[in-house]
């Protein structure tokens, strides 16, 4: 029996990860930029409702407030340009061959893919691609992962608007300021620094 369930756990694992980085198709992240707070407001960027609570950490119950908050002034954010029409594909594309347990090469009928697709991109909601069950965003500072402040979503989307099939997203509060930033399993981008202005 134990044998049994080590296949079944073995063939769980190998469903979930059929799809990887390498299949998925390049260019899903247009573009990448850090910015500090004042950086993300002097462009436009939306206020912060309660910049005093500001920033923390993913944590467990219990530990010290020392360990997993730190002050706006530390805080980065990255301004992300996403294909939301080729990233809402492969996301969906994978859904299905994940559902396939004993075959895991299933894949949507066209009709199925596009009705999924079609039904993600027609709100202009985060939930639809990102977060939980969805594509996570990942922040790295010279290839080591940064702290995360979400346990399903990794980094927290600060703001969100979709338009014609692209996503424009603000990606933090992030402690520290990212080198790349990435879609886990999709796709990874270099940040670019906003310019400091005089």
């Amino acid at each position: 029996m134990r044998h049994l369930l080590s296949i079944f756990s073995a063939l769980a694992i190998l469903s979930v990860t059929s799809t990887s980085f390498a299949e998925a198709p390049g260019g899903v992240i247009r573009s990448a930029e850090g910015l500090t707070y004042k950086q993300l407001l002097a462009q436009g960027g939306e206020p912060m409702k309660y910049p005093k609570d500001c920033c923390s950490l993913l944590y467990s119950p219990g530990t010290p407030k020392s360990e997993y908050h730190f002050e706006l002034q530390d805080a980065f954010f990255v301004l992300v340009e996403v294909d939301a029409v080729k990233l809402a594909s492969v996301l969906f594309r994978m859904s299905c061959q994940n559902r396939g347990f004993f075959n895991p090469t299933i894949e949507c009928s066209p009709e199925e893919l596009k009705n999924k697709v079609d039904e993600a991109l027609k709100v202009n909601y985060s939930g639809s691609l990102y977060g939980k069950y969805r594509a996570s965003w990942v922040a790295k500072q010279n290839g080591q992962m940064l702290p995360n402040a979400d346990k399903w979503g990794g980094q927290n989307i600060y703001s969100f608007n979709r338009e014609n099939g692209v996503d424009e997203i603000i990606v933090g509060p992030i402690k520290g300021l990212p080198t790349s930033i990435g879609l886990s399993d999709f796709d990874e981008m270099s940040v670019t620094p906003a310019v400091k202005s005089k």
